[in-house]
């Protein structure tokens, strides 16, 4: 056998797999055996650019060329010489088997677009091939056959693609309501759809070459054949508006259009054309014509006005692209910032943004970028004189554009800014005059009380200095009772202040209440009946019981009072959990509602809005000193809830109180204590500090007088030396508000020294003593000053029996 290597030089390092293969092994025998015709083939093979396989022998071994490489795919080289039905398994029982044994028996076989299902790269796919088979004559017999093998995968998928875009067009043509037609290179018709049939009135498939022309109206038929031919002449689309007879013997005006096409190659293949009926349109032309020319009119009218909003507008116009690059501005650009066009075209609003507000426009326009239109943003650009002004945009993507319209708002920031500064001033001023206000009550009072106080004591220093006895008790009960009523405006004073000392506990309204009849019903008399709805379920709530019952008993008065002629008195309970019926000002949460109602005069809008203001009445002179409200919406304020008025002129007044719903545990309503006699003490030792030297006086000589033993001291600093001394204490009585270290940190200290130690607080006034809970701990007290003496002993004589 010749060597390809040295007859085919292109074909030379392919055939170093021929020679690799061990062909001894095979029933080929060695090459240097191999007949001519082997030989002849092989060398043929090799040589050729076109994909052959040589399957020779009983075994059907393979000997293939380059070419025939690309198609065995990962088979190659080991499929040299190896049985066809080893190296394509997937198509021998389907193909193979049956094509070879026909080229055996000396068929020549043409298989054109042959599907074979071929594992190429591990996966089983679909090729198309045009398959040749040769019988190769040794001797007498067919020694092997040769395949020749054109991979038409490529032509196949695209006359697939062809013929499926053909029949889209069809199914297409034969569904808009034109006539659609195509027409050869020539100009022959090739086909219609059912449409042009129908019209025409023959039957589907009829051959109209002959018949088109005597269809086409004879005063249209010469203009028509005119255009048609210089279309057909230079293959250009062609238009022409000609009428055409259908099959009832009526013309009808048609507007024909092709359009010619062309192959992959650019060759001109064919014309495909269409025939809109535009009969009904021709007959309105003249009123088409005058509505055309008025709707430029008008197009062009909006068009001048668009322009002009756009030109006149003080808003600033802006039109950017995706990236938010500027595409166009509008004049109020210069007008309101100083920046010419050409300063902004192309450009991005970074290199105008204040740097503070870089981060937040980058934000801004991300969103904008993912579709999300943009609302009354705000930032600061700035102008050409190189201050900042505040804009607030608008802005809304669309189709890959950005459309802003902006407001320069900075005068507006500045007037708002000047407007809160005169409104704070107004509000500040109004403070003042409430400070006035109250001020000038607190004075009145506190002088009418003060002169009951001081005038009363004048009198009995004097009778007592001219030893004149008689009356003395009478002008010092005078002096008593004016101090307590000092004490009671105080009281008052600071409830309206948030700031008076309370002693939260759990409480249940509706025992308290239904606790009060007995004396609700005494204060309110005859003429007034009560009336109680109370809730069954009403939560408890966390206050100082005693303010309640002042505030229900208080809010009761004036109810009565507001029904000079009588009527009824309505106390009701209930549980509130719907934020939508608390009042304003209260954060959400579960609270229970206490509500008096009368049926009195009511108040105007005017008068329920002042109602709550310290020392505001509408009673007459002399009868109510305008706190006991105040005092209320202080007490429910500080308590973390809030008193609210509904009036209606002439129909009645409710006043509610809201309290938080208490979730821990539950509390006792306070026992009275029947007992009238002041208790003394038996030898106890107490500690007292208070820095006020009277009042230190008072307290030490009322506690001497009620058997006990005092140690005194005036501050925190010798107190604590008395306990670190190692002196026996039995109850530690302290104010609050100390020089240097005050009451509540001396008695931790106290505590830490002594932990089981009890302490009584005294205080006139404590911001630590306000705070609704978390101030008194287990064995702690607190009593308000001004107290009486009974008072006092009662309260130090419970707390050294542990209450």
């Amino acid at each position: 056998m010749n060597a390809p290597a040295s007859q085919y030089p292109d074909a030379g390092e392919f055939a170093q797999y021929v020679r690799a293969v061990d062909w001894g092994a095979t029933p080929l025998g060695p090459m240097q055996h191999w007949p001519a015709s082997l030989r002849i083939t092989v060398d043929t093979l090799l040589a050729s650019p076109v994909a052959m396989a040589l399957v020779w022998g009983a075994d059907r071994n393979m000997i293939y060329n380059q070419a025939y490489a690309r198609i065995a795919g990962a088979r190659h080289p080991a499929a040299m010489g190896q049985p066809v039905r080893t190296v394509w398994p997937e198509a021998w029982d389907n193909w193979n088997r049956d094509i070879f044994e026909r080229g055996y028996a000396g068929e020549a076989i043409a298989a054109r677009n042959q599907p074979l299902g071929l594992a190429r790269d591990g996966a089983l796919r679909p090729y198309w091939f045009d398959l040749y088979y040769t019988p190769i004559v040794e001797g007498a017999a067919v020694g092997g056959v040769l395949c020749v093998a054109v991979d038409c995968t490529e032509r196949h998928h695209s006359e697939m693609a062809l013929r499926e875009s053909e029949e889209q067009f069809r199914t297409l043509a034969e569904a808009v309501p034109h006539h659609v037609w195509m027409a050869d290179a020539t100009g022959n018709f090739s086909w219609f759809n059912s449409r042009i049939y129908d019209f025409v009135g023959v039957p589907p498939g009829a051959d109209l070459n002959g018949e088109w022309a005597p269809l086409v109206h004879p005063d249209d038929l010469d203009a028509m054949l005119a255009a048609w031919t210089a279309a057909l002449a230079v293959q250009s689309p062609f238009e022409h508006s000609y009428r055409m007879r259908g099959h009832d013997g009526a013309y009808r005006w048609h507007l024909a259009r092709a359009l010619p096409t062309r192959d992959d190659a650019g060759r001109f293949v064919r014309w495909i054309g269409t025939n809109t009926d535009i009969h009904d349109q021709r007959a309105d032309t003249g009123d088409l014509i005058e509505r055309n020319a008025t709707l430029e009119q008008r197009v062009a009218l909006r068009t001048r006005e668009r322009d002009r909003i756009w030109n006149v507008s003080r808003d600033l116009l802006l039109v950017a692209d995706g990236d938010g690059r500027w595409l166009a501005v509008n004049p109020a650009w210069h007008r309101t910032l100083g920046w010419n066009e050409a300063d902004l075209l192309g450009g991005r609003s970074a290199a105008l943004v204040h740097p503070e507000d870089q981060e937040a426009t980058a934000a801004e326009l991300r969103k904008l970028r993912a579709g999300q239109s943009s609302e009354r943003f705000e930032n600061r650009i700035r102008a050409q004189d190189d201050r900042y002004r505040t804009i607030s945009w608008t802005a809304v993507p669309d189709d890959g554009m950005i459309y802003c319209v902006a407001r320069d708002i900075t005068d507006e920031r500045e007037a708002a800014q000047m407007l809160a500064e005169t409104e704070a001033a107004l509000h500040q001023a109004q403070k003042m005059e409430v400070v006035g206000q109250l001020t000038g009550g607190i004075a009145h009072d506190f002088n009418n009380l003060l002169q009951g106080i001081t005038g009363s004591l004048d009198i009995v220093r004097r009778r007592l200095s001219n030893g004149q006895h008689e009356d003395v008790a009478r002008f010092l009960d005078g002096a008593a009772d004016s101090a307590h009523r000092a004490a009671t405006l105080t009281h008052r004073l600071l409830a309206f202040a948030r700031r008076q000392p309370l002693d939260p506990r759990p409480t249940r309204a509706n025992q308290l209440i239904e606790s009060m009849e007995d004396l609700l019903g005494r204060t309110l008399g005859e003429r007034v009946t009560l009336r109680c709805d109370l809730a069954a379920d009403l939560w408890s709530t966390h206050c100082d019981t005693n303010q309640l019952e002042s505030a229900v008993l208080n809010l009761a008065i004036n109810g009565r009072d507001a029904m000079p002629d009588g009527g009824t008195l309505a106390i009701a309970t209930a549980n509130v959990t719907d934020s939508r019926h608390l009042p304003a000002g209260l954060p959400p949460g579960d609270y229970i509602r206490i509500a008096v109602s009368d049926i009195g005069s009511g108040m105007p809008p005017e008068v329920a809005s002042r109602a709550f203001e310290p020392f505001f009445t509408t009673k007459p002179n002399g009868r109510g000193t305008g706190l006991g409200l105040s005092m209320i919406y202080g007490f429910t304020r500080q308590s973390r809830g809030k008193a609210v008025i509904e009036s209606v002129e002439g129909a009645g007044t409710t006043i509610a109180l809201y309290l938080p719903r208490w979730l821990g545990g539950e509390g006792d309503m306070p026992a009275t204590d029947g007992r009238t006699e002041t208790p003394v003490g038996h030898g106890e030792t107490i500690l007292v500090i208070e820095d006020e030297t009277v009042v230190r006086l008072m307290i030490v000589e009322l506690l001497n007088e009620l058997s006990y033993k005092v140690i005194e001291a005036a501050d925190a600093e010798p107190g604590l030396a008395i306990l670190r001394s190692g002196a026996h204490v039995d109850l530690l009585v302290t104010d609050i508000g100390l020089p240097g270290m005050n009451g509540q940190d001396f008695a931790e200290e106290a505590r830490r020294l002594h932990p089981d130690l009890p302490i009584l607080y005294m205080t006139g006034y404590s911001e630590a003593a306000t705070r609704p809970e978390g101030f008194l701990g287990p064995g702690m007290a607190l009593i308000t000053k001004p107290f009486g003496g009974d008072a006092f002993a009662r309260r130090i004589h419970s707390m050294l029996l542990g209450g």
